[in-house]
């Protein structure tokens, strides 16, 4: 498939959402789902939560992933669980 063909593949087929009805989710449910689902330990994220407070401004999502606590392919894999995306 070229850049410039402006169809979409076959397994991307177009649905429409209601953003209106989307729900969002939090950092604490996406960390949820990473101990349950992707391996991330308590111990590691209670550090990772003490670190983020610490530091001002600092994501947990960002600094798990910076860490190297979890992966972004897990990350991604937790947001398309939560949001029931492909």
């Amino acid at each position: 498939m070229s850049l410039r063909s402006s169809k979409m593949p076959s397994f991307m087929s177009p649905v429409p959402v209601d953003v209106s009805r989307l729900l969002i989710p939090d950092a604490a449910q996406v960390c949820a789902w990473l101990t349950e689902h992707a391996g991330l330990k308590m111990a590691d994220l209670e550090r990772a939560q003490r670190l983020q407070q610490e530091s001002e401004g600092t994501e947990l999502l960002g600094l798990l992933t910076r860490l190297g606590l979890v992966s972004e392919f897990e990350l991604a894999r937790a947001w398309a669980a939560l949001l029931q995306a492909p």
